[in-house]
């Protein structure tokens, strides 16, 4: 099995309850279940396969390594097409038939971040109304654009993160939250973490006191 955390980027400094940290323990979390359940050898290397956005100053990279995690990058080189999608939309702001939509697409936009910037953990998280919420998210995306040259870019993204990790049998993988439902769909040896048993940690606190305080 291949396991799927979510990675929320820089808003991993926001949530307390689910920041660098816990991304951390929640590994370590699977890795020792794996291990009990002989899915995964007693000792096992630490690395986790890297399958989402890596800025410049990426949280859970900084996090991860400082464990003493491997990442194995899986993630396309994806800023040209970023840079596109970002000269796209203002070329359409320049016709008003454009207008209605791209103004339908903002507040999808910000109904969507309204509920990444409200409390959230890993039970939230990772609940199958949340993979429904950001599912439809993109439905209604690619509906108020008409699933043109501004949606396209994400389904090529998409595709591209199926092809490397369909050969990864077990492990850890982890993905952007945004795309965590689809690469479910994608990828049949992909599963959510078992959250029985887990609990966030000391980590997880110093981290969230941390980031308040750099806040």
């Amino acid at each position: 099995m291949l396991t799927l955390l979510a990675d929320l980027g820089d808003l991993l400094r926001l949530h307390p309850a689910y920041n660098a940290a816990t991304v951390v323990e929640l590994a370590q979390h699977v890795l020792e279940r794996d291990s009990s359940a002989k899915i995964l050898p007693k000792v096992v290397p630490k690395m986790i396969h890297w399958a989402t956005p890596d800025p410049l100053e990426s949280p859970a990279r900084f996090t991860l390594e400082a464990a003493g995690y491997t990442l194995e990058p899986h993630y396309p080189d994806w800023n040209w097409a970023e840079r596109e999608r970002e000269e796209l939309f203002g070329y359409l702001k320049q016709f008003p038939q454009s207008s209605e939509r791209l103004n339908i697409a903002g507040q999808l936009e910000r109904d969507l971040a309204d509920w990444l910037t409200s409390p959230l953990e890993a039970s939230s998280i990772y609940a199958l109304s949340s993979l429904e919420r950001i599912k439809n998210h993109h439905q209604q995306m690619g509906h108020a654009l008409e699933e043109g040259v501004a949606t396209a870019y994400r389904q090529k993204r998409l595709d591209a993160l199926e092809r490397s990790l369909l050969s990864v049998k077990n492990g850890i993988a982890l993905v952007s939250l945004d795309d965590l439902p689809e690469l479910l769909e994608r990828i049949p040896q992909a599963v959510l973490p078992n959250l029985m048993g887990f609990k966030v940690g000391e980590a997880s606190r110093l981290r969230a006191l941390c980031d308040r305080a750099l806040r």
